[in-house]
């Protein structure tokens, strides 16, 4: 296959019994005509296996192996490098793509000569009550919306918008090859840099020329407390200043609107004070709490940040009342300390 239609990217770690279900939903798809990298990020409960095989089933399936582990991030950057097709998407090791989504996503992205298509996910919890569909709330081009919202949560946003405020999925999105080998958009070194697919997602949404939704449901997320993200490691402080840094750069290179530095601050100013709040409620421990302030405190970006940042905006992300209060306290000694 010399240029297929789209390029699925999946990196490979240890994704256990759900690994069969995904490259099956993948290889079920109404389109056929994909290819599907999967970059082996050296896993050790035999995921490896499972992979190569399909591949010898399918040649569609292409296989690469990490010469070390090189955690999501970087290993998706092997998969960009590797791809041939019209247009990118990406798939979670653990997750199940539904049949229609990749040719139904295509088809509306060469009608409507957009750069970046968006399907609907669905979470979906071992407690199966649990899910729920992520529907947006416009139809058509909604570039501009995603990119404000992934930034962070503005003064007149209404909780429409809420699942991304500060929230940039990347795998329930078809995104032109074009588009990221000509902008030279690649994903951060997760090792170093923590939520690496918002950053993706506000690269990508700042230069395309059209980002346009498919309101359907299209993928399926599983969600453990196995997950990447949901890992305490994922949100340490350093990882967590260090996006704030990337990101704020971003901003300053594509010269950002005033709304889009204050989302910033607003979304910054929560990261800061979730880095206490995480450690403190889950080790109850307040010396790991003024070692965290400490560290933030000698931050560059601490005073713009808390000068530009609305609390109000803050506080409407805080659904309960002791996160109000911890919200409060922590926001205003780093504003005036």
């Amino acid at each position: 296959m010399i240029n297929p239609k789209i390029s699925i990217i999946m990196p490979v770690y240890n994704a256990g019994h759900r690994l069969q279900n995904c490259i099956e939903s993948i290889l079920s798809q109404k389109i056929k005509d994909i290819e599907i990298i999967c970059v082996l990020d050296c896993p050790t409960d035999g995921s490896d296996k499972v992979v190569e095989y399909y591949a010898q089933q399918d040649s569609r399936i292409r296989v690469v192996k990490n010469a070390k582990n090189l955690n999501i991030g970087e290993s998706r950057n092997v998969g960009i490098r590797m791809a041939k097709g019209v247009f990118l998407a990406f798939c979670d090791h653990d997750d199940i793509v539904l049949p229609n989504m990749y040719q139904d996503m295509y088809d509306l992205g060469i009608q409507e000569n957009a750069d970046i298509i968006l399907g609907v996910p669905e979470y979906t919890y071992t407690q199966s009550s649990k899910n729920h569909s992520y529907y947006y709330p416009k139809e058509g081009d909604i570039r501009e919306e995603i990119l404000k919202c992934v930034i962070g949560r503005g003064k007149g946003d209404t909780d429409d918008w809420a699942f991304f405020f500060s929230h940039g999925v990347i795998w329930d999105k078809l995104y032109r090859r074009s588009l990221i080998i000509d902008n030279n958009i690649r994903f951060v070194d997760n090792n170093h840099i923590t939520f690496e697919d918002n950053l993706f997602v506000i690269e990508t949404f700042f230069v395309a020329n059209k980002a346009i939704v498919y309101n359907k449901k299209v993928y399926q997320h599983t969600i453990e407390s196995t997950n990447t993200a949901s890992s305490f490691g994922y949100t340490k402080k350093e990882r967590v200043v260090a996006y704030v840094e990337y990101l704020y750069s971003i901003l300053l290179k594509q010269h950002a609107s005033c709304d889009k530095i204050q989302r910033f601050a607003n979304s910054a100013s929560r990261y800061y004070i979730g880095c206490i709040t995480r450690p403190l409620l889950a080790k109850k421990d307040f010396s790991v709490v003024i070692n965290v302030l400490k560290f933030l405190q000698n931050q560059p970006l601490k005073k713009l940040i808390f000068a530009e940042s609305d609390f109000v905006t803050l506080l409407k992300e805080s659904k309960t009342l002791s996160k109000k209060i911890a919200y409060t306290l922590f926001y205003f000694y780093l504003k005036f300390f």
